[in-house]
């Protein structure tokens, strides 16, 4: 009976001393991480300055393109529109934001912020 025991008690003991590769792997919870939101852009807007620039603003786009200036609130005013390959210079302030937009679809051509030596705003595609 002792030796029925001990046989018992060995193979116990050589079971809990099994290396750590023999024994069935733990799966511990990976921690999740949440993806942050992309930066949200911050509004295009004018700002108000008594720095008097004159601004050429250039259509290098095919396309008729609708010129509005962004007004200290964020709002777009109209101002003209601008035929391809035409110019037309128009005074403005340093710190005043501006925007083409394609006439046909509406959409977002180019933007531009007035700086004190700005002197062309070339819209592009």
């Amino acid at each position: 009976m002792k030796n029925l025991l001990l046989i018992v008690l060995c193979v116990v003991i050589s079971a809990c001393a099994a290396p750590a590769s023999t024994l069935a792997p733990t799966s511990a919870p990976v921690p999740t991480q949440i993806p942050s939101p992309p930066p949200t852009p911050t509004p295009l807007r004018s700002i108000v300055s008594s720095i008097k620039v004159d601004l050429n603003f250039v259509n290098l786009t095919n396309r008729r393109v609708e010129i509005d200036w962004i007004d200290p609130d964020g709002k777009e005013v109209k101002y003209f529109d601008l035929e391809p390959s035409k110019s037309k210079i128009q005074g403005t302030f340093a710190g005043h934001a501006w925007r083409a937009k394609d006439v046909s679809t509406g959409k977002i051509v180019s933007e531009f912020i007035v700086a004190a030596d700005s002197k062309v705003f070339n819209i592009k595609d």
